[in-house]
């Protein structure tokens, strides 16, 4: 949050290293879709968490966040899609172990409602989170970003607006 978009300089650059490291000779003819063309991103689609137990794993965020399971292809490894809405947003892998080289994701952000009715389930559970507030100066500031781990260790924000009112004794 609050890192701005590079400009096309910046971005021209950026491009041009990821082709040298690809290991194209310098001078080499590059198709001009790979320098030139924006790659419309228009939202996060799904997040995917690796885990022991999807059971579990599906009923801490139907209980947390509110996503509900539903349909899911059949995959040839065992798992549960939750939706919000008509959306899987938070796709549900069950592994017997979890690799080692699973990936660098640090955390996955959803944006929601109601503070306290977030933190209330949390302390229901004996979750532990942390509450910070964005700081000023950026397109986010004052938005209230609730973090927490679910039961396989990967970080939980909520982020939620400016004005939601804080519970007491948070």
């Amino acid at each position: 949050m609050g890192l701005a978009h590079p400009g096309p300089e910046a971005q021209g650059l950026i491009d041009k290293r990821l082709i040298a490291k690809a290991g194209v000779p310098r001078g080499a003819p590059i198709d001009l879709c790979c320098e030139t063309r924006q790659m419309p991103i228009t939202k996060p689609d799904h997040f995917t968490v690796l885990t022991q137990d999807a059971t579990a794993t599906a009923e801490f965020y139907e209980y947390t966040l509110g996503l509900q399971p539903g349909p899911r292809p059949n995959f040839a490894v065992p798992g549960i899609w939750l939706y919000s809405g008509d959306d899987p947003i938070l796709h549900l892998v069950e592994r017997d172990k979890i690799p080692n080289d699973a990936g660098v994701l640090d955390h996955m952000a959803f944006r929601g409602t109601d503070l306290a009715g977030f933190i209330g389930r949390l302390k229901v559970r004996g979750i532990s989170y942390e509450l910070r507030r964005v700081p000023e100066g950026g397109p986010s500031a004052g938005v209230w970003q609730l973090f927490f781990r679910d039961p396989n260790g990967a970080r939980v924000e909520i982020d939620l607006a400016a004005g939601e009112t804080v519970p007491p004794q948070v």
